[in-house]
């Protein structure tokens, strides 16, 4: 077990580190922990300078009257995210490791953005999940302005003009073709565009080439984390952006800062997200 003291009231959290491509959540589960930690905790001990350092907090398994189960997911910030892909990918497989679910047996998720399924799969340290369909509806993003689609659309941020395409899939997306995927790049246009008052409740931001039709490259700025080598949503809404502006074809490998992800749709045009998950480690986290 792994002791650690942030110098907090006194309390203790059972916390388990999994990774996908280096995007890294803490899974606190419920079962162990029974009080949600607040929002000052998530805080803190998603902090890599003053905490154990992630880039989110899952809150599960719980109950869920619409799914087998149910997972919360939190931001860095602490504020609450509607759905994550790779966030569910780890969630999957800790299910599988605590036994709540067996290996290669297909379970379903309640999120805020929408119901998933998830299988881990027993030969590889790989999960896969199906994340729902693209949705181009601006009502369902949101973004402000009549109900349209905005598809390699312009937008001025600071005098500079973006072709921009934003999609929800259950959580909001806006993907940008772009040359420069560098990380000072998208660290200097993510959060305007994130924060741009186009998208009323912010918006996650991909940019990304077109390598060959069944491959590309994104650099990722997410919403209430900022840039991260690895999202799993992202991944997704940039190979669907790909397909609908006719540059590339499922199933489509999608290159991150992290590794590779494997994004294909299956016969009802559900996006199936596929790719490697590791635990890193267990503990008990003590205040005092």
């Amino acid at each position: 077990m792994v002791y650690v003291n942030l110098g907090m009231e006194k309390n203790e959290l059972i916390l388990f580190k999994y990774q996908a491509l280096g995007n890294d959540y803490l899974l606190c589960d419920p079962a162990l922990t029974p009080q949600l930690p607040s929002r000052e905790m998530i805080q803190k001990i998603c902090s890599h300078h003053y905490g154990l350092g992630s880039d989110g907090l899952l809150w599960g398994p719980l109950a869920s009257a619409r799914a087998q189960t149910a997972l919360r997911i939190f931001n860095p910030d602490g504020s609450e995210a509607e759905k994550s892909g790779n966030g569910l990918r780890i969630f999957a497989r800790y299910c599988v490791d605590a036994g709540y679910y067996m290996a290669d047996e297909q379970f379903s998720i309640e999120t805020q953005g929408g119901i998933v399924t998830a299988i881990v799969f027993s030969e590889k340290d790989e999960a896969e999940i199906a994340m729902g369909k693209a949705i181009f509806d601006s009502q369902m993003i949101p973004a402000s302005g009549e109900n349209r689609e905005i598809i390699n659309k312009t937008l001025i941020v600071d005098n500079q003009s973006f072709k921009i395409t934003a999609l929800s899939l259950g959580n909001p997306h806006c993907v940008i073709e772009s040359e420069d995927l560098s990380e000072n790049y998208i660290r200097k246009w993510g959060p305007k565009i994130e924060k741009h008052s186009l998208f009323t409740k912010g918006i996650n931001v991909q940019f990304m080439k077109i390598l060959e039709p069944h491959r590309i490259q994104i650099g990722i700025w997410e919403r209430g984390t900022g840039y991260t080598l690895a999202s799993g949503s992202s991944a997704t809404a940039a190979a669907a952006t790909a397909v609908r502006l006719g540059k590339a074809q499922f199933p489509i490998t999608v290159i991150v800062p992290g590794g590779e992800l494997y994004i294909s749709q299956n016969k009802d045009e559900f996006l199936l997200l596929r790719g490697p998950v590791k635990k890193v480690y267990q503990g008990i986290l003590k205040f005092s």
